[in-house]
């Protein structure tokens, strides 16, 4: 048969291919209707999210070919007769993992409208191809249900969907998103055989293939983020066996919960392993947090994503733009007759006049042994994922926005700070492959010697900012420290799971937050020491001579190494954590006397925030001296506000207005190198190559 000619598609018209699966007995031959519809006039359809595996064309989809490939949706719902003869169909190569879900997913009664990437966007056409990516989350936003194909299945993948469906029914949430088990459901009974090893062994069958249903390879695809992301409702197929997302949403978090605390682990016999949940969790806490937030940064999708695969590097931008927010998205056109290395500058680029920060340069690093590209040190290789987790963010510069310029033809980067201090001592790092243990040995090894009895260039003793260090660098992003767990970051606190996590390598359920948030954060880092006096941590590349920036729009100090023979030019090596730099002092200064600063919630996030001398918490830098003429203060609740806290006391989010031009922003504007170079605060243009 001749192979399926496409039609193009009308870009006036905001034309999609919607493809009609023919009727036909279980396991029977495969055939489909490609037409044409006006996505504008909503049709109902399904969309496929499925692994394209192998990329070979093996097999073939049958096409019945009309004379007008773009009737309405109802007119080709009408079009139900097979008369016509074999001489009338066409065939499309495609591969054999597509062919399987076909197969499953044709119905014996009736027609099903699907879009499905390989048959719904014609892959020869570049062009066609950048436009309808370009589309493709509205596509999927759009669609009636995403159906999730994760592959024919293994011999138990009936007895995960069982038990799966039983967990996922066994949960209840609360507003706040807490959830908990119902009593007397099959979660509660499992939840107690878990607590006893005899009778946790007993279900070792189950536990297997739960770990075998989260191991599809469909949990690794990059486009699979957007795909459930953007989907109003979503169903999840393993040959014909079939689990809502709610109900597969509730299970898979019961599952990680007790992973972590159910006496199996200690009996060899877990449920999923840290590689499965980091992997196949993004997907899951995304699709909930995109619900609750709304968009998410660029910098959290990328690295959630960085374990995640695709076969072109480009999609590692294009896979993520419907996620993003709008503001950024529409300035990406994804074009794939432009390299990669112009699609990252690019999206780099965007992402940071899109925010006015420069968070993104975080996940820069020296050591970019597997990088086959020819980048600039500031536009991170996104295809060759950074193996540290990001950092809490925190407020060197105080709440500023990045000062930049950038060099298209020498691809020069320019921002605005100062180099405060230089490295002359880097330890021996954690190994990302280190275990807990292993990791706390080593962080043990770091202490400096006598350090109760040395003081600190900050003030106090070189001991308390040495265990500061390690745990204000590693946990304040991942403990829970909402206003009612703020005793965690304690002096207190964080002395007592020192000594018993460090110096005695005692790992206790009472430290179980501290534990995660260290084995989380320390692999891949390590303890430096500066000529200046200041400690921190730096990720394993850094070496004595790098030097520590303070930029502004950054959210941790950055560390660059000088370039020979160009004075005044750097490269980047991702971020670091300086203990006495981390808000401001080096750019503005210490804090007034009886001033201090603390983690509060503020809205949906955490962060640092200042006690005066009556510890009356504010987001008003008392350092910056008064507001430039024209601009006010305003806080955000759920609407705007003059007082900064509410009558419950929760603080509400600071922004500026400008009341003369209407310009809002999240960015101090009293932090701005005009304004501090009027306060005598001197600055310099930092040079990135």
């Amino acid at each position: 048969m001749e192979v399926y000619k496409y039609q193009p598609l009308s870009p006036e018209r905001n034309e999609i291919r919607l493809l009609k699966l023919i009727p036909a007995p279980p396991r029977g031959e495969v055939v489909i209707e490609v037409f044409h519809a006006d996505a504008t006039s909503n049709p109902e359809y399904e969309a496929l999210s499925y692994v394209w595996g192998a990329p070979d064309l093996t097999h073939e989809v049958c096409i019945r070919t009309s004379r007008n490939d773009i009737l309405s949706l109802n007119q080709r719902l009408e079009k139900l007769s097979f008369r016509e003869t074999r001489s009338k169909l066409r065939v499309l190569p495609i591969t054999r993992n597509l062919a399987k879900a076909l197969s499953y997913l044709t119905l014996p009664d009736r027609p099903r409208i699907l879009w499905i990437d390989a048959i719904c966007i014609n892959q020869t056409d570049e062009v066609e191809k950048s436009r309808e990516v370009a589309k493709m989350g509205e596509i999927y936003g759009q669609a009636s249900r995403v159906v999730v194909w994760l592959g024919e299945g293994q011999e138990d993948s009936s007895l995960a969907i069982t038990t799966l469906k039983a967990i996922g029914e066994s949960i209840e949430y609360s507003d706040d998103g807490s959830w908990e088990i119902k009593p007397g459901s099959e979660a509660y009974y499992l939840e107690s055989e878990l607590s006893n090893p005899r009778t946790a062994r007993g279900k070792v069958l189950i536990w297997m293939a739960i770990r075998n249903f989260f191991q599809a390879p469909w949990f690794t695809r990059l486009w699979v983020f957007q795909e459930v992301g953007r989907a109003s409702d979503t169903i999840f197929m393993v040959g014909a066996e079939q689990v809502r997302r709610h109900i597969l949403l509730g299970a898979f978090e019961w599952v990680i919960y007790s992973s972590k605390r159910s006496a199996s682990l200690s009996r060899g016999i877990p449920i999923l392993d840290e590689k499965i949940i980091e992997i196949a969790r993004p997907v899951f806490d995304h699709s909930r947090r995109r619900k609750t937030l709304g968009h998410t940064p660029f910098r959290d999708l990328v690295n959630w994503t960085k374990r995640m695969r695709c076969y072109d590097p480009r999609d590692r931008i294009y896979a993520l733009l419907s996620l993003l927010h709008q503001d950024e998205a529409t300035k990406i056109v994804p074009n794939y007759s432009s390299t990669t290395e112009q699609v990252y500058t690019n999206a780099i680029l965007n992402n940071i006049e899109s925010n006015k920060d420069l968070r993104i340069l975080e996940i820069c690093d020296f050591a970019k042994t597997n990088s086959k590209l020819v980048l600039p040190s500031w536009v991170p290789d996104l295809s060759v994922p950074n193996p540290l987790e990001p950092m809490t963010p925190w407020c060197p510069a105080g709440i500023s926005a990045a000062e930049y310029r950038y060099g298209e033809a020498n691809g020069v980067f320019r921002v605005r700070g100062r180099n405060v201090c230089v490295i002359n001592y880097v330890a021996t790092p954690v190994p990302i492959s280190a275990s807990i243990a292993e990791a706390l040995a080593i962080c043990y090894a770091w202490e400096p010697l006598n350090a109760s009895d040395k003081g600190y260039i900050t003030g106090g003793n070189l001991m308390d900012a040495f265990i500061a260090t390690l745990f204000l660098a590693c946990c304040p992003g991942y403990l829970p420290i909402f206003t009612e767990h703020q005793e965690l970051l304690s002096v207190a606190a964080i002395k007592a799971a020192y000594l018993s996590l460090v110096a005695e390598g005692v790992i206790t359920t009472n430290h179980q937050e501290y534990v995660e948030a260290l084995q989380t954060f320390l692999p891949g880092r390590s303890f430096f020491t500066t000529k200046e006096g200041y400690i921190g941590l730096c990720p394993a590349s850094a070496c004595p001579g790098d030097k520590i920036c303070i930029a502004f729009g950054s959210f941790n100090p950055l560390i660059l190494r000088s370039v020979p023979g160009r004075e005044g030019h750097y490269q980047v090596g991702g971020a670091c954590f300086v203990y006495g730099l981390m808000n401001g002092e080096g750019i503005l200064g210490p804090s007034p006397p009886g001033w201090t600063h603390r983690w509060m919630k503020v809205l949906h996030s955490v962060r640092t925030v200042f006690l005066d001398p009556n510890h009356k918490p504010t987001q008003f830098d008392p350092r910056a001296g008064p507001l430039p003429a024209g601009w006010k203060v305003r806080y955000y609740e759920t609407q705007w506000h003059r007082s900064e806290i509410d009558h419950e006391g929760n603080l509400r989010r600071q922004t500026f207005w400008n009341e003369e031009t209407g310009e809002r922003t999240w960015a101090d504007p009293r932090l701005t190198s005009e304004n501090l170079r009027r306060m005598g605060i001197k600055l310099q243009d930092i040079i990135l190559v």
